[in-house]
């Protein structure tokens, strides 16, 4: 090969393992040179090829034998990409979980049903089973049961025989008309947990029990506060982790805990581990809480939108001032300032 630089020709020797880009290449006429002082087999490059660049040696970012991918991990879409190119048209996956989602309480009624005094919409049904979809499983919507033992405990047979793992919400309180541990203790489970030192949402009812289904790992219940924010905080802290875990996943679905400044001053009764709602932003690199206006009470659903994150104060601290740095659990994708 000859290339032509400035006015003079001169020869460049191409080896192995070299390749000459066309974007270093120019027409003659560019270097103010006449077509006609050059041979058929000559062009004017730019730049001399370097050795081993662009090229791809066989079997160079992968060998046969080697695990193409690690179990246990989600398949991303570079994932599948790298599963088509090693034409893998079938995979072995864990199916998703099956999770059972029902509502217990007389005072539920449905999204399309006239509102009566002392009732409410059952808003945890729908909340639920869209952070049940969103964290990769399948919700089964089972609807609402009243605060009777019998029509109780049937729902939750059928929910327990139906699902890998059972969300209810309401009835795990000490009132006259929660009756959830007593019927899940009649059905043989073995319950690990009624309370946590947590607020919102200290009714926390954790239970397994012998699935129906042979050679199926045991059904996980819990069941959950009534109160909307309660029953989401419950979810968000201990429900999503079991549910990631249960999908197969080795590392990665314990909840995310990171560091950042409150914007707002964070008050806490210092009991229980108190989880305060709101919007975390990256500003300028750092992360920033900002607490969400209006009630806390756990009754209170609309603030709660749009949060994506849970400022926690830990038990004995009763204020956290603003401009601290305060622990946070992410439960959703941090803002852009």
């Amino acid at each position: 090969l000859v290339a032509h630089v400035g006015a003079h020709p001169h020869e460049v020797a191409l080896v192995p393992d070299q390749v000459l880009q066309l974007e270093h290449l120019v027409e003659p006429a560019e270097l103010g040179v006449r077509l006609t002082e050059l041979a058929p087999h000559q062009v004017s490059i730019l730049e001399a090829p370097k050795a081993n660049a662009f090229v791809r040696h066989k079997a160079a970012f992968y060998q046969a034998g080697n695990p193409l991918l690690s179990s246990g991990v989600p398949l991303t879409a570079p994932d599948i990409a790298v599963l088509a190119a090693a034409q893998c048209a079938t995979v072995s996956v864990y199916r998703r979980p099956r999770i059972a989602i029902l509502s217990t309480g007389d005072e539920l009624v449905s999204i399309d049903q006239p509102l009566n005094p002392g009732q409410i919409v059952d808003s945890n049904q729908y909340a639920l089973a869209a952070l049940v979809t969103a964290a990769g499983a399948e919700p089964i919507c089972l609807g609402i049961v009243p605060d009777h033992p019998v029509a109780l405990k049937e729902k939750m047979t059928h929910a327990i025989a139906t699902a890998d793992m059972v969300l209810s919400s309401g009835g795990v309180s000490v009132g006259d008309y929660d009756y959830v541990d007593q019927i899940l203790a009649e059905l043989g489970a073995n319950i690990h947990i009624r309370a946590v030192a947590v607020k919102p949402g200290k009714p926390l009812t954790v239970a397994t029990i012998q699935s129906s289904t042979p050679n199926v790992q045991n059904v996980v219940y819990f069941g959950l506060p009534g109160n909307p924010v309660s029953a989401l905080v419950s979810f968000w802290r201990f429900v999503q982790p079991a549910i990631r875990k249960r999908s197969g996943l080795k590392t990665g679905w314990s909840p995310v805990f990171v560091d950042g400044i409150t914007r707002h001053e964070l008050r806490s009764g210092g009991k229980r581990e108190t989880y305060l709602w709101g919007q975390v932003k990256i500003i300028d690199s750092q992360l920033e809480f900002y607490l969400a206006g209006g009630s806390h009470s756990s009754g209170n659903l609309i603030n709660l939108a749009q949060t994506n994150a849970l400022a926690i104060a830990p038990i004995g601290t009763t204020h956290i001032a603003a401009g601290s740095t305060v622990r946070i659990m992410l439960v959703g994708t941090p803002l852009l300032g």
